[in-house]
């Protein structure tokens, strides 16, 4: 696949990062901290009543889980000064913007709850921060009396557990989405919060790994076509543009990365085009642009390949795989190919159109693109 209006470049672009730094480290540190809050949580409650090395494991558990409510306040912070462009925001599904809610949720509250039970135990010890400076107790907790202190204390304690070994599953089960989406879905949700993966894929590019091209846009296009009440109708794309590094040779070395104008859609039909571009089809005002990202291909046979990748169309994001045949000849190169997608896995087609039974779900996209290789 080559590429749109304009030029041709290499993966780079691909691989840069939306997150700035200061997020992408906020996001580690409470990932370390996590998995030390429950390392040493778990050992501590493993030894036995006045081991020696248990008040030190207490300590060294207060002192990760005050870093951790500062971080997961700080994180809160962020969160509510960074602003993000709306394209953005529709780019992630709702289930996946639930879980991130609830993991930072889960962050703010498990800390928290060790201080309330800190500061309602019996046995009043100090929280000492490094085994050094002493941070304060919640006054109201501490100044109960012993006998409420023993109906508090064991429901705090229970809590605390309940809720902290809910945080390690949630972030487990955050890691296995995010691992799935990279390995399974091809997008970069990896590269974006690894920039050390990022630049090791960079790395490993050689500049005659993949070809520069610029394309012809007179002689290049991308189209759609579909099924209305039993009749096919076609369209195409007036306005993209497109990100595409690929050699024939090594076509697991591909990269590519399309944006449509979604306004830009047109059959020739005014009353269809109308319609496709409001709110219950491609909302083209709400959701203006589409894109496509794919990382890798794989040869089918002689001058056929396969790219599967994902594409985000509306709020939502879904796999996508295309397949295209390409023909160099003369210095110049000609790819040819189809995608099928279904309307309705992007909310395509609502209200009124949600059904099936008059516009066909299945819709094919296609392209054919001429590009002559950048001096």
């Amino acid at each position: 696949m080559l590429g749109g209006k304009g030029r041709l470049s290499a993966a780079m672009q691909g691989l840069q990062t939306r997150h700035p730094f200061p997020t992408i480290a906020l996001h580690w540190i409470g990932a370390a901290l996590v998995v030390a809050l429950a390392a040493t949580g778990y050992a501590m409650t493993r030894l036995a009543p006045g081991d020696p090395g248990q008040f030190a494991l207490y300590q060294l558990h207060k002192t990760l889980g005050i870093a951790a409510l500062l971080l997961a306040v700080a994180r809160l912070a962020a969160a509510a000064a960074r602003r993000q462009p709306r394209w953005a925001m529709r780019r992630r599904d709702r289930g996946a913007r639930a879980v991130q809610a609830a993991l930072l949720a889960l962050a703010l509250v498990v800390p928290m709850s060790g201080w309330a039970l800190v500061s309602s135990s019996r046995l009043d010890m100090p929280i000492l921060l490094a085994g050094l400076v002493e941070f304060p107790r919640i006054e109201s907790l501490r100044a109960i009396s012993p006998e409420a202190k023993s109906l508090v204390e064991p429901r705090l304690s229970t809590m605390h557990a309940a809720l902290a070994w809910a945080l390690v599953a949630l972030a487990a089960a955050h890691a296995l989405a995010a691992l799935h989406r990279h390995f399974v879905l091809g997008d970069k949700v990896l590269r974006r919060m690894l920039p050390v993966l990022a630049a090791a894929s960079v790395a490993a590019m050689s500049p005659a790994a993949a070809t520069t091209w610029i394309v012809d846009p007179a002689r290049s296009t991308l189209g759609f076509a579909g099924l209305e009440t039993g009749n096919r109708f076609a369209g195409r794309f007036a306005r993209w543009s497109a990100d595409v590094s690929f050699d024939p040779a090594q076509p697991e070395g591909m990269r590519v990365r399309v944006v449509v104008e979604v306004g830009s859609a047109a059959t020739g039909d005014g009353r269809r085009d109308a319609l496709m571009l409001g709110d219950d089809w491609l909302d083209a005002s709400g959701f203006p642009r589409a894109r496509f990202e794919a990382t890798g291909a794989r040869a089918l046979d002689a001058g056929r390949y396969e790219a599967r990748g994902t594409l985000a169309l509306r709020e939502r994001i879904r796999p996508v795989a295309i397949e295209f045949t390409l023909e160099v000849a003369d210095g110049e190169a000609r790819a040819r190919g189809t995608a099928s997608i279904l309307r309705t896995e992007f909310g395509v087609g609502r209200g009124m159109w949600s059904g099936i039974q008059v516009v066909a779900p299945e819709v094919l996209v296609s392209f054919d693109l001429v590009a002559r290789p950048a001096p």
